[in-house]
């Protein structure tokens, strides 16, 4: 009699235990699977204030003779040409700032996916594909205004040019801080911290207990 309640007693510690064990791993993995999220929304978030800056900077108004010292020069460059060289030179330069901190941003947005998943995701990319529309036109107009502006230079401006289209671009490439392009940049990513709002702060809760 005594063995046999001796063994109940055994087998329901080694349950108890069990129940307690699973538990723990279950808590465990909550807390591991939230730090996650927290620092993969951060990660994003980050990349997308940098994205932010770094177009602001590539679309400046003004350039610094600094920025395009280190360019190889060409034989024989006129005035004109050097002057639009060193500018696309410049701009060129801050662009590849934007581009690397874009590529940050695609990358952490994959480690977002690949913990929530894609379904949860679906507001984010959105606003995503709308901040990526934005680097592309700057990056086109980039090239086509100093592709404009080289051609013009070599044949001193006797060559006819499209001063519309010309116009369109030097505006995208040269922007005030407050101008419609960048407003929206800023706005798309503080609805993408609202987005990440509820993963952040219960993440947050959670690495507190820790």
């Amino acid at each position: 009699m005594v063995n046999t309640i001796s063994n109940i007693i055994v087998a329901a510690s080694a349950i108890v235990v069990a129940v307690a064990a699973i538990v723990g791993i279950n808590t465990w993995r909550k807390e591991l699977a939230g730090k996650a999220i927290f620092e993969a929304a951060k990660k994003l978030m980050e990349s997308a204030y940098k994205v932010v800056d770094s177009y602001q900077w590539t679309a400046g108004l003004m350039t610094s003779s600094g920025e395009s010292i280190d360019r190889a020069r060409q034989s024989n460059e006129s005035d004109a040409m050097k002057q639009v060289l060193d500018e696309w030179y410049a701009k060129s330069k801050r662009f590849e700032l934007l581009l690397k901190n874009y590529n940050n941003l695609s990358e952490a947005n994959w480690e977002v996916r690949t913990i929530i998943g894609s379904e949860a995701v679906k507001g984010i990319e959105e606003k995503l594909i709308s901040i990526k529309s934005e680097i592309v036109n700057l990056s086109s107009a980039i090239f086509s205004y100093f592709d404009i502006r080289k051609r013009e230079a070599d044949y001193l401006g006797t060559r006819q040019i499209d001063l519309e289209f010309v116009s369109k671009m030097h505006k995208i490439i040269y922007q005030a801080p407050d101008s419609d392009e960048i407003k929206k940049l800023n706005s798309l990513v503080i609805d993408l911290e609202k987005e990440f709002a509820p993963y952040l702060r219960g993440a947050g809760r959670r690495q507190k207990k820790l």
